[in-house]
C-alpha cells in the first residue's frame, strides 16, 4: 500500500512540477505582448501623445511663471 502512495505522490509531484515550469514561460510570452502592444499603441498614436504632453508642459509653464 505504501509503494502505491510513494508512486502517487512522486508522479503528482512531477506532474505539478512541469505544470508550474510551464506558466513561468507563459507569463514571459504575456508579458512580452503586452509590451509589443504598447509600443504599438504608443507609435500609432503619436502625434496624438506629442499634443497632449505640450499642452501640459505648457500650462506647467505658465503656472510656474505666475509663482
Amino acid at each position: 500500500m505504501n509503494e502505491i502512495l510513494i508512486k502517487t505522490y512522486v508522479k503528482s509531484k512531477c506532474f505539478l512540477d512541469k505544470l508550474i515550469q510551464s506558466e513561468e514561460g507563459m507569463g514571459m510570452v504575456e508579458l512580452a505582448l503586452i509590451i509589443i502592444i504598447l509600443i504599438g499603441l504608443a507609435l500609432i498614436f503619436k502625434t496624438e501623445i506629442e499634443k497632449f504632453m505640450t499642452k501640459i508642459f505648457e500650462e506647467f509653464n505658465i503656472d510656474a511663471l505666475k509663482g
